[in-house]
């Protein structure tokens, strides 16, 4: 009988010590993965340190990714710590994805345009044209969907790059004369440029508006986040604030809206700059002059920065341009405007102005018959430059209302 039972035993005992070890495997198994902190604390302070060093080696590779992408493509920046902070690195594939290939899946329209190179080609800015809006409507408020995506960092350590002058540049040999009222009775002689329409002008409240699309638009030295900064000091409404002075110091009652719309988000930028506009216009239904000053981009050609300046007065001073939106119902008074005001400044300083720019877009121009979208220098022009442009087109402007005032 009992050598029947040691039979039996003996042949169970295989499971047992396979289900043994099994049990064994599984408990480790738990230790190791299912409870890290059992782990952790099971570790030598030597081993400790050691996955110390691995974790920062890993960090340091993560931050030579980011070095590489930022130096690779600027509008990455690497701001990106600005944005989203250290310690959410692995977050910066998604934002690779976004600025390099055009693609973030928050926005499945870009998905569209990175499938369809056509579609990157279409200036989604231009979000009036993209939305059917109704400009008969005052209550209109344009859409706003949330999915922004930013669009520059800039380097606060950058200082100025010095730029010689070409030898070619074109000297100015008009100098300037004290007396502002003698420049500004300066007339038209030399062209047969159409006079826009006389209109009435109230002095004593605002008659002019100055305001920016494209408010972060920037000048050397700033010329990180491809030319797109928060810094006043080196962007187009600084350039305004120096316009606006002009003009006041010579009697205009002008109203300058540094409110910003192209950040944090360039899409749509214009539906966004139509709310400004409309809100002030409801303030001061007196305004009849508008003026939205922009910084254009210089082209990709050797002598870009030779055409981007003049000489006044031993000075470098940027040049300007208008561009004009032949799909507004006013787009022949527009022009009218523009190329007066060009042909003005040809009279007081010749080659300041540069031959006006027409585009199948509105850009907001229908609200006035005398609005003016105005590019003051480029992106091969130092912040400098394009303060001083402001002196003489406010000269330039002020000659034009003399002229076209009721």
């Amino acid at each position: 009988m009992t050598r029947v039972r040691r039979l039996e035993i003996r042949k169970y005992s295989r499971w047992m010590y396979i289900i043994f070890i099994l049990l064994m495997c599984l408990i480790t198994f738990s230790l190791i993965v299912m409870d890290d902190n059992i782990v952790v604390r099971a570790k030598s302070i030597g081993e400790l340190d050691n996955q110390i060093l691995r974790s920062q080696e890993e960090m340091d590779k993560n931050k030579l990714f980011l070095v590489v992408l930022s130096k690779s493509y600027p509008m990455l920046e690497v701001n990106y710590e600005l944005e989203h902070g250290e310690e959410s690195l692995p977050q910066i594939y998604r934002l690779a994805l976004e600025k390099i290939i055009k693609f973030d899946y928050r926005d499945p329209r870009s998905f569209l345009r990175a499938q369809i190179p056509v579609l990157s080609e279409v200036n989604d800015d231009l979000g009036e044209i993209s939305y059917s809006i109704n400009v008969n409507q005052p209550d209109y408020e344009p859409e706003n969907n949330g999915n922004d995506q930013e669009i520059f960092f800039v380097d606060r350590n950058e200082t100025p790059v010095p730029v010689d002058v070409p030898k070619d540049v074109p000297v100015m040999s008009i100098q300037e004369t004290d007396d502002d009222r003698i420049v500004s009775s300066v007339p038209i002689v030399s062209s047969s440029i159409k006079r826009p329409n006389k209109t009435k002008l109230d002095a004593e409240k605002p008659t002019i508006l100055i305001y920016h699309t494209h408010g972060t638009e920037s000048y050397l030295p700033e010329k990180a986040g491809n030319f797109r900064s928060l810094n006043k000091k080196y962007t187009v409404r600084s350039v305004g604030e120096q316009l606006t002075k002009h003009l006041t110091r010579k009697g205009h009652n002008v109203v300058h809206d540094e409110t910003i719309h192209d950040y944090p988000s360039f899409q749509q930028s214009y539906v966004r700059g139509l709310e400004t506009l409309k809100s002030n216009l409801d303030k001061n239904q007196s305004i009849k002059i508008i003026f939205d000053i922009h910084r254009d981009a210089a082209p990709e050609s050797p002598n870009a920065r030779e055409n981007s300046i003049v000489l006044i007065n031993n000075e470098k001073v940027a040049r300007f341009c208008m561009v004009v939106g032949t799909r507004n119902d006013n787009a022949e008074q527009l022009m009218i405007f523009a190329e007066y005001i060009r042909a003005k400044s040809d009279e007081l300083y010749p080659g300041l102005a540069k031959a006006t720019i027409t585009k199948d877009f509105r850009f907001n121009q229908y609200n006035s018959d005398y609005y003016a979208l105005i590019e003051v220098g480029n992106t091969a022009n130092n912040i400098e430059e394009a303060l001083r442009t402001s002196k003489y087109l406010a000269e330039i402007i002020d000659s034009v209302i003399q002229d076209i005032r009721e």
